[in-house]
């Protein structure tokens, strides 16, 4: 391939295109499609993964914490029906009447029999409670590992779209400096960059004819 000869104006366009890569790199945003689709794409999928666990947080939560209330509720009631029950009984014995004290007996044998049943059922529940919470938090667990993995798989495939057309086009200049006609060829459908790789095409065809 024979060198290319420039005259001298070339030079004063070779330095505007310098001054303007420069000015692009010193921008945050140089292509806007391409960029903030990726940025609210990425956004996107993050966000929306992030509100679905917190709803499931808060709607276990909200369920375990109406059960729990319950179960606290339950215990409460069943200790004041035996303090009552206690109190009675202690004002039959004060009073020395037997036969109010054998019923008082009989009543507070009964309520405390049911308290330790309401009690015990409480401390079950809330144990089933807490096996729940912790089975709720590993599953959650794996929730976040999936959709770790899809997230990973999507950027994978996104940089893939990138990376695409990048190889493409390092693989044209190669063959342009080792003297060789570079093979074009399109991209695909969900490729990146297609606009930039359009014009890299125009380019290495202006250049390729320009040396003939």
């Amino acid at each position: 391939m024979q060198s290319k000869s420039y005259d001298p104006s070339d030079k004063y366009i070779i330095r505007y295109c310098r001054e303007q890569s420069m000015a692009l790199r010193k921008k945050r945003i140089v292509d806007r499609k391409f960029q903030l689709k990726t940025i609210f794409s990425i956004i996107g999928f993050t966000l929306c993964s992030f509100l679905v666990l917190i709803a499931i947080v808060a709607v276990q939560s909200t369920h375990d914490n109406r059960k729990i209330s319950k179960a606290a509720a339950e215990v409460n009631a069943a200790l004041d029906r035996e303090d009552r029950a206690v109190r009675g009984f202690l004002q039959q014995v004060s009073a020395g009447n037997a036969s109010g004290q054998t019923q008082g007996i009989a009543v507070l044998a009964q309520t405390h029999k049911e308290t330790l049943q309401t009690v015990r059922a409480a401390t079950e529940n809330i144990g089933n409670y807490i096996d729940r919470n912790f089975l709720f938090i590993s599953g959650l667990l794996i929730v976040v590992i999936i959709l770790s993995t899809m997230l990973y798989i999507y950027l994978l495939r996104l940089t893939h779209r990138i990376a695409g057309p990048v190889y493409v086009m390092s693989r044209h200049i190669q063959d342009i400096l080792e003297d060789k006609k570079p093979e074009i060829r399109e991209l695909r459908d969900k490729d990146e960059l297609r606009e930039f790789y359009l014009e890299f095409v125009a380019l290495v065809e202006k250049f390729t004819q320009d040396d003939k």
